[in-house]
């Protein structure tokens, strides 16, 4: 490590430090040149520190700048990266020998010797430290590892890159743009087999990790096809090793990829596992690919609906056929008398069909306490007294006991809201 001092000068010049040196002298000779009660050594010793005093203020307020320059010799960097993916084991070329590689890229850092500081990475999906010989990576993404090295480094004295990969990526954008950000040489060390070969494959699948129970959910895949034109791919799905869908796909170019959707239904809760397959051509180089699975959970959010009544009528067929209706919720009736064998806080909202509250204790204690959003359908069973101390919205005062049906009948010129022509004439 070696250390530079200078002194530069602003708009004064650096000949003033004479004079500043002079005005402390000057100054100090002024403030001690007569006799005072002090010994010749101490007035002296004053007459220096004053001096020197009067020199240092002078001298700032030149405005000198002092500049130090510190220089660290640094080994340039050699970073190694090694492609971890699959497809470099399982696309070799006649006579390459993968332990012979591994061997001679591991070497590769002694060979270079004290003069450079080597670091070695391998990569698959993400940049690892250190190399492999497991090459196990489902996923390659070239242009992540390269952006990765490039912001672990930044300003660093990298010398090379050296890059030993077969350049198949299924992830991350296209390296090659991504090497132009990189501040130094790019050294490839080609592996795999250059010659095209036919295959298919999963590329991607883009779904939602859950699904609610009832409803229809959407799964897009993309698949790719290379050197197969003419074709005809078979996409098949399984749920839970049961397939539920088939479809064919023809093959129009050489590189060939379309992204699928595939409507599925949410018929059971839990989670559920869907693969996703394609059936292999002849000559096809691979079939590892051609398969992937996904894990999706079925939620029942369905929100429950608790009808409540006093004894069998035929509009509680009808409501509940009405509610149920809506995917989103699910309705229990009970008659009163079996309300006992029913847990209540599972329900959200409770419609009381012609009867109170106060017909049944637990009923009448879980609605005081958790204050449940209660509906009542008044009728000619319904206790009206009851009815009237159980909510204060509305209070029915009936002088007879006898019933009389009244219908509804819509008013021409209404126009706050208007309805449909079947509930008009239904």
């Amino acid at each position: 490590m070696l250390f530079l001092f200078s002194i530069t000068w602003g708009a004064v010049s650096g000949w003033w430090t004479p004079v500043c040196l002079l005005l402390g002298v000057l100054y100090a000779w002024l403030l001690y040149r007569n006799p005072v009660n002090l010994s010749k050594r101490n007035r002296w010793l004053l007459a220096a520190l004053r001096a020197v005093a009067v020199f240092v203020i002078a001298f700032l307020l030149i405005s000198p700048l002092i500049k130090t320059v510190t220089y660290q010799p640094q080994k340039p960097l050699i970073l190694i990266a090694q492609d971890n993916s699959s497809s470099v084991n399982t696309f070799k070329p006649q006579g390459f020998n993968i332990n012979q590689f591994n061997t001679q890229l591991a070497g590769l850092k002694k060979i270079l010797g004290d003069d450079y500081e080597v670091r070695e990475f391998n990569f698959d999906h993400d940049l690892h430290n250190g190399l492999s010989t497991g090459y196990r990576g489902k996923q390659t993404n070239i242009a992540s590892a390269i952006h990765q090295l490039n912001e672990r480094f930044v300003n660093q004295n990298i010398g090379a890159l050296i890059l030993a990969t077969d350049g198949l990526y299924n992830q991350g954008a296209d390296p090659q743009y991504e090497a132009r950000n990189i501040k130094t040489n790019i050294y490839t060390i080609a592996l795999g087999d250059t010659i095209p070969r036919r295959d298919l494959l999963v590329g991607n699948i883009n779904y939602n990790k859950t699904a609610f129970l009832g409803n229809d959910f959407i799964i897009e895949v993309l698949v790719e096809a290379y050197q197969s034109m003419g074709e005809q791919m078979r996409l098949s799905v399984l749920e839970d090793g049961r397939q539920v869908v088939t479809q064919n796909i023809n093959v129009t170019t050489r590189a060939f990829n379309k992204v699928v959707p595939i409507k599925l239904n949410a018929d059971k809760k839990g989670i559920h596992q869907f693969t996703i397959k394609l059936a292999p051509v002849s000559n096809e180089l691979s079939v590892q690919n051609n398969t992937e699975t996904i894990y999706i959970e079925v939620l029942d959010a369905r929100q429950k609906v608790l009808l409540a009544y006093g004894s069998p009528h035929p509009d509680v067929s009808v409501i509940k056929q009405l509610v149920e209706r809506n995917k989103n919720y699910e309705l229990k009736a009970v008659q009163a008398d079996k309300l006992a064998t029913i847990k209540l806080s599972d329900y959200g909202l409770i419609m009381l069909h012609q009867m109170a509250a106060a017909d049944n204790l637990s009923l009448k204690s879980f609605v005081a306490e958790t204050k449940v959003p209660v509906w009542y359908m008044a009728g000619a069973q319904t206790e009206l007294e009851d009815f009237n101390q159980e909510q204060s919205t509305i209070r029915i005062i009936a002088g007879r006991t006898d019933v009389q049906e009244e219908f509804a009948v819509p008013v021409t010129g209404f126009s706050l809201f208007t309805l449909t022509d079947s509930t008009l004439y239904k």
